[in-house]
């Protein structure tokens, strides 16, 4: 890991938390190039674990001091903080019935915040049949969850 320095880049607060206003992502890690399959499986290829861990350091070097993903990416997350690394963690994740544990899981290696992931979040806006019937999506139950202290609910949409 590298040392830690004074972040160069601008940051913002929330809640009790600095975070860089440029994040990581994580769409080349998990090969989602929104290009061609063939460009999402030469990006799963070349993020190796070691590569992950090596763009980590790079990032927080350069002041990148947050990294939102999903819960894919959690056990790179903590191993990077295990051997020294200073990433904070925003957790991209949605109510699913196929994982009940989804949100509540993030907490484990210290996440600073969760977001629920746009591409679920579409299906429930004024569009979505649930909606219209007047009855409540996930959105509106995940913000009354009481998962842990987390510095901001943050609400992605496309």
């Amino acid at each position: 890991m590298l040392p830690e320095k004074e972040s160069t880049l601008p940051q913002i607060q929330m809640g009790d938390y600095r975070v860089s206003r440029l994040i990581l992502g994580a769409n080349p890690i998990n090969g989602g190039s929104h290009l061609s399959r063939f460009v999402d499986r030469q990006m799963k290829c070349y993020f190796t674990p070691e590569r992950v861990q090596e763009l980590l350091a790079q990032c927080e070097a350069a002041g990148i001091n947050t990294w939102q993903s999903g819960p894919v990416n959690l056990e790179a997350y903590t191993f990077y903080v295990q051997q020294g690394g200073h990433m904070q963690y925003i957790a991209l994740a949605h109510d699913s019935p196929d994982d009940p544990q989804m949100l509540q899981r993030p907490a484990a290696p210290g996440s600073i915040g969760i977001a629920h992931h746009g591409e679920v979040t579409k299906y429930f806006g004024p569009e979505a049949p649930a909606f219209r019937r007047g009855e409540e999506g996930p959105p509106a139950r995940f913000i009354r969850l009481p998962i842990w202290n987390i510095c901001a609910i943050i609400f992605l949409a496309r």
